[in-house]
């Protein structure tokens, strides 16, 4: 045996190659040696036997027992090359292995890896040429690729991952020339795989299927100015995985589905180091739920990736079946958590960094919406918007079949859409594109309700604006109140909307809005409503009553007859969940109001009721009418932290007049004494009263 010694790159063959040289007259001679230890850069080998065989076509052979690379803590085993000489005097030599192979793993858990290596070399230059590896059907456990792959090959993510003890067929095949790579492909097969991480937000089980990789250089002979074509292909037929906050399961059957569902994941593109540039292709498709897929440039020459330009697009087939494994787990909290959706959905965007967005595409063909908290739905909306850019104008349309929001039914209807760029003389020009809507009418009840315009601006931004206004024709009060669950009311309803708009989200009202209901007027000012579909909507506003018909008013309740006109105001009104938290408010007779002024005894015991106040007749004998004039009557209640402070028409001792006799005998007065009432008490009151059957002085 000959004693280990350092050798420079390639000490495996030039010593015995320059044997060959020296003895040209030593035919049919062999020679052999055998070394304990070679090192190279990199790379150190062990038991390594060398063979010389000098024929008519000199041969080589090498069999190193272990070699280990710097850094690769993996030794290869059992090498065995069979090589020879091309030609006389050409200087090079090619080489192939009979056997090599890498043990994995420890006794008695030990397998084996067999690979195939080839290359031709030029020992008169000192340079490698042609070169092979492949791997043929290699079977080991995945928890060997996590032990052995080195770190420089794995995202460092891996690591926090625990795999499962199953099965990986892997093919590989690399060919190259000198040190340029000339094309690599892998197939990597999946059955049964599983992975989970610490804390539990990503896990799989059961995976069955191949991933597939090839690459190779666009231009090897522009070395500077290198380029590299690649593809890789994954598909998954079977198990199940949660990328929280997604669940997906593979080759379930689906109602909509005749055939096991599989993801496809495609991915192709040129990458090229000297820029920096990145071109790539992506599709991914999960059966019949979703289809997408993009073409994006990135610059990752800087710090932070940069996206040049891009293109996506988007197709749900079957919205049913893809709302809740792809949209519903990132609703979460918001208005779209609980639907029952079905139609389809396609879209597309294109952007480039100096322009930003340059087009848009939404379509929705017959899409239904329902919301489960009964808050709104949509049935049948189909929709074409497009939008060419910020310089251009485009046009679009929308049409459905019925939108209810709460308990409120609207009609079929439609909408011409526009996109346009605003100019330097809009007051919104910096929000950049406006859509506007053109709505048709829209039935409403027995009504219509007359949107007109809708103007919005910033959509898609964090300023998003929406401005509209409209009409609403007469609707029968009867037919809302019924829609809406409350007591049957009398006459209609119908008004003017002045321009509300939609920012931040808030909405408010430019004006006032002004509504005829019973008979007279109300008046809203200072709108302004707050997550309107979200779990705690908020509303406020000042309303101003003017001339409301008692008459139609309390016969809607059954709080008693009221004969008379009233007038007042609800100011600084603040509803949470739409149940009033504050407010001040006070209605009363409006003077000059010529009558006739009667109110009975039913409505008297629903203002008695109205915290505890006390009755006070001016004669015993007037508890047998059924009916009682009065002068005036006014009520006041501000609300605060849950407690009403109390007042009336005018001061009367220690307590208020809510009703002051006068006219036409029998007259009455109604008195109250307690000025400050617990709100929730108060309404048990109030409702106790109203479904009293009849009422009694005591």
């Amino acid at each position: 045996m000959l004693p280990a010694f350092k050798t420079p790159r390639l000490a495996l063959v030039l010593p015995l190659l320059f044997l060959s040289l020296l003895l040209p007259c030593l035919a049919n001679a062999k020679l052999n040696g055998e070394f304990e230890t070679l090192v190279g850069p990199g790379w150190q080998a062990q038991g390594v036997t060398l063979g010389l065989a000098l024929a008519q076509t000199p041969a080589v052979s090498i069999v190193i027992q272990q070699l280990r690379f710097t850094g690769f803590d993996l030794p290869l085993n059992d090498l065995q090359f069979s090589c020879r000489l091309l030609g006389s005097g050409s200087g090079r030599l090619w080489c192939r292995s009979l056997r090599l192979s890498v043990e994995l793993g420890s006794q008695p858990k030990q397998e084996v890896v067999e690979l195939a290596l080839a290359f031709e070399f030029d020992w008169g230059q000192s340079e490698l040429l042609a070169w092979s590896v492949s791997i043929e059907d290699a079977s080991f456990s995945a928890l060997l690729l996590q032990q052995y792959l080195p770190a420089q090959l794995l995202p460092a993510q891996l690591s926090e991952f625990t795999l499962s003890d199953s099965l990986l067929d892997l093919k590989v095949a690399v060919t190259g020339r000198g040190s340029e790579l000339e094309k690599i492909s892998a197939t990597l097969a999946l059955e049964q795989f599983g992975f989970s991480n610490q804390w539990g937000t990503q896990a799989a089980e059961g995976l069955s299927g191949a991933i597939e990789f090839s690459m190779e250089p666009d231009s090897p002979q522009q070395p500077d100015r290198e380029s590299y074509h690649f593809e890789t292909r994954a598909v998954l037929s079977a198990g199940d995985v949660f990328i929280n906050p997604l669940f997906l399961t593979l080759a379930a059957d689906l109602p909509s589905t005749d055939s096991p569902v599989t993801v496809l994941l495609k991915a192709s593109g040129r990458w090229q180091p000297a820029d920096g540039l990145l071109s790539l292709s992506i599709s991914y498709q999960h059966g019949d739920l979703l289809d997408l897929g993009g073409v994006v440039e990135l610059d990752l020459s800087a710090t932070t990736p940069e996206l040049l330009s891009g293109f996506g697009r988007l197709r749900v087939p079957q919205l049913a079946e893809a709302y809740p494994v792809y949209l519903q787990p990132f609703l979460s909290e918001t208005l779209f958590d609980d639907l029952i959706a079905s139609g389809s959905i396609t879209a597309r965007v294109s952007y480039h960094h100096q322009r930003g967005i340059t087009s848009l595409g939404l379509g929705l063909d017959e899409l239904t919406l329902v919301d489960q908290q009964q808050r709104f739905s949509i049935n049948g909306l189909s929709a074409n918007l497009p939008y060419m850019g910020a310089d251009q104008s485009s046009r679009g349309k929308l049409a459905w079949n019925s939108i209810q929001l709460y308990r409120l039914p609207l009609g079929a209807g439609g909408s011409a859409i526009h996109f346009d760029q605003l100019g330097p003389t809009d007051a919104m020009a910096q929000s950049g594109s406006r859509l506007k809507l053109e709505v048709s009418p829209v039935a409403f009840l027995d009504g219509s309700i007359k949107a007109g315009q809708v103007s919005i601006v910033g959509l898609g931004g964090d300023a998003l604006q929406v401005t509209l206004g409209g009409e609403i024709e007469p609707v029968s009060l009867a037919k809302l109140s019924v829609a809406l669950g409350w007591p049957e009311m009398a006459g209609s309803l119908s008004g003017v909307l002045p321009a509300a708009h939609y920012q931040d989200g808030r909405i408010t009202l430019d004006g006032k809005l002004a509504l005829n209901i019973f008979d007279g007027e109300v008046e809203l000012a200072d709108l302004e409503v707050e997550n309107l579909f979200g779990l705690v909507p908020r509303f406020s506003a000042n309303l101003k009553v003017d001339q409301l018909d008692l008459g139609l008013l309390t016969k809607t309740f059954e709080f008693g007859a009221i004969t008379g006109r009233s007038s007042g105001y609800i100011n600084q009104l603040q509803m949470e969940s739409w149940q009033p938290v504050a407010f001040d408010s006070w209605f009363q007779t409006p003077p000059g109001d010529p009558g006739p002024h009667k109110i009975s005894q039913r409505a008297l015991n629903s203002l008695s009721s109205v915290g505890g106040i006390s009755g006070a007749l001016q004669s015993t004998l007037l508890r047998f009418f059924d009916d009682f004039s009065y002068r005036r009557l006014g009520i006041g209640c501000k609300l605060s932290s849950g407690t009403c402070q109390m007042r009336g028409i005018a001061d009367h001792r220690d307590g208020y007049y809510i009703v002051q006799g006068g006219g036409l005998w029998p007259q009455i007065n109604l008195v109250g004494y307690n000025r400050q009432v617990n709100w929730p008490v108060l309404l048990q009151r109030l409702s106790a009263a109203a479904s009293a059957d009849e009422f009694e002085f005591r």
